[in-house]
């Protein structure tokens, strides 16, 4: 007979799996369904997956930091890709148009004569 996994059992293989579920149901010999009810249904858990995720990303920004402050070109990119946007960083630019019209649907057949003359009644005026 199995025995019952507790919820320090599975936060233990929470944090030897950094965070991921699927390694830490294997860990504990519980299936990742099993896993993800248990979490669920801890507010304990939960805190600890997110701790040790927030972890992980914490190692990850000071790599990028490390390459950045090292020159590499790729980091540098990135990095002004996701933080500098605010600065005009953009890998592309959103156009706007500023003459909007209704959906073809909704125009009168006037309307639709207009357009069709490209605007020339607007222009005779």
């Amino acid at each position: 007979m199995k025995h019952a996994i507790t919820d320090k059992q599975i936060e233990e293989a929470i944090r030897k799996t950094g965070g991921w579920l699927t390694f830490t149901a294997k860990a504990v010999d519980l299936s990742y369904r099993q896993i993800l009810r248990r979490v669920a249904q801890s507010e304990r858990l939960q805190k600890v997956r997110d701790e040790v995720r927030d972890r992980y990303l914490d190692i990850a920004e000071s790599a990028l930091i490390t390459a950045v402050r090292g020159g590499e070109a790729w980091a540098v990119c990135f990095y002004l890709k996701c933080k500098g946007k605010g600065r005009g960083y953009i890998e592309r630019e959103s156009v706007v148009a500023s003459d909007v019209r209704p959906p073809v649907e909704t125009l009168s057949d006037d309307q639709l004569k207009e357009i069709a003359l490209g605007g020339a009644e607007d222009q005779q005026a």
